[in-house]
């Protein structure tokens, strides 16, 4: 992604919205701006943000942040929650773009499927718009803020042969299973490619495939798929799951049932690793379960788009290629924790800052900044998931005592969702 030649905007627009984007958009099933707007007088203070589903506790974060931190700029933030349609959700699009909004942020459903609509909005309203968590690849777009999906599902895939060739010597013949997202999502499609690169390069693994959700991202397809391929390789050595959250807890219900989960320190236990960092994840960790999550930070999307958009967009001023965030203190990642920066690359849909991949393990599960914990202890939500309790043969007699990375010594002691 990085090598690929970058254009302007000016000359994207010309040829990559006129030229493409609505001959992608005809076979979609696309909800369009057919005519040109009466315009209300403009919403000064309204950035309206539109969701792709609250189904999981991850969208539902980029939601808290991004509200919260407009919200300490001085706007209004409106949600707007597509429920895992894309139709709905170009809709809602179209909604907020009628209202005048000062300008608009969103998520994604399916990077294609919105090309059109945030492409139009941007044109015929000329309203900034800002993404989090899913790029749109095929339209310019204003602002950006994602980790880098490939490299983080790159980075699973290294830590999946790490775990491997330490117990097992050789990977030859052992067989590894990836658990890949709706492929119409960027983000998830990418994830897949970066911890096939992987397999690529180890021939002698066995490498399959199975989807994980479809585009409603329900994990009920996790379950059924699961229990499907376990009951055919129930020696798989390593399972990669595109995110994590009630996908996970899905696959662990099914390896319950079936006598397959192990701790980590069995012989028997099977590796588990993938994208996210959801509580759940840590509670996993903790419990010896779960090895390796190559984490991305929604608290970070929506409040450093927030604070892209006050900055940059709303004011008509270019992001320029290279900036750096300057407020990274409060992440796991950032300073004080692994130093690591979070930079602006001007692509050729947009600026785009991106989250630097870093991996969550048994090492540093207990930092208070990651964001499976900040979600809890700041912003007072809760999945309910990470309550649910296995047999997990081979566990230590005494559990890891997990409510207390959230601050809290039980589960009936609990914040709620928002």
């Amino acid at each position: 992604m990085q090598s690929e030649k970058r254009v302007s905007r000016r000359r994207f627009l010309k040829y990559g919205v006129a030229a493409g984007v609505a001959a992608v958009a005809a076979g979609l099933g696309l909800y369009y701006l057919t005519s040109a707007p009466t315009l209300a007088p403009r919403a000064e203070k309204l950035v309206p943000y539109v969701n792709k589903t609250r189904g999981a506790l991850f969208f539902i974060a980029i939601e808290a942040a991004i509200a919260k931190r407009l919200g300490d700029l001085g706007y209004e933030c409106e949600i707007m929650d597509a429920k895992g349609d894309t139709v709905l959700f170009n809709q809602h699009l179209e909604t907020a773009a009628a209202k005048r909004p000062i300008a608009i942020t969103c998520d994604p459903i399916d990077s294609n499927a919105q090309a059109y609509t945030i492409a139009q909005i941007r044109q015929k309203y000329k309203i900034p718009v800002g993404i989090a968590d899913t790029p749109c690849e095929a339209t310019w777009v204003d602002a950006t803020v994602v980790f880098d999906n490939f490299k983080g599902g790159r980075l699973a895939g290294l830590k999946a042969v790490e775990l491997l060739e330490k117990r097992f010597g050789s990977l030859d013949g052992l067989r590894v299973v990836t658990f890949h997202g709706y492929l119409g999502s960027d983000a998830w499609r990418k994830r897949m490619e970066g911890f096939d690169s992987v397999m690529e390069e180890h021939p002698e693994i066995i490498y399959d495939k199975i989807p994980m959700t479809d585009e409603t991202a329900s994990a009920d397809v996790t379950a059924k798929n699961a229990d499907i391929y376990l009951s055919k390789y129930p020696d798989v050595k390593c399972m990669n799951f595109g995110s994590e959250g009630p996908w996970l807890e899905a696959a662990y219900g099914v390896m319950e049932a079936r006598g397959l989960l192990y701790h980590r320190d069995h012989e028997k236990h099977i590796f588990m690793v993938g994208v996210d960092g959801y509580p759940n994840t840590f509670r996993r960790i903790l419990e010896g379960i779960y090895d390796v999550s190559s984490a991305q930070d929604p608290l970070f999307y929506g409040e450093a788009l927030a604070d892209l958009m006050h900055e940059f967009c709303i004011p008509k001023k270019e992001i320029p290629d290279g900036y750096e965030y300057p407020r990274t203190e409060k992440y796991a990642w950032g300073k004080g924790g692994l130093n690591l920066p979070a930079k602006v690359t001007l692509e050729r849909w947009g600026p785009t800052l991106y989250q630097p991949n870093y991996a969550i393990t048994k090492d540093n599960v207990s930092d208070p900044r990651h964001w499976g914990i900040r979600v809890v202890t700041e912003y007072k939500l809760w999945d309910p998931i990470t309550e649910r309790s296995y047999k997990i043969q081979g566990a230590p007699a005494e559990p890891p005592e997990w409510q207390k990375l959230f601050g809290f010594s039980a589960p009936a002691v609990r914040p709620s969702w928002a």
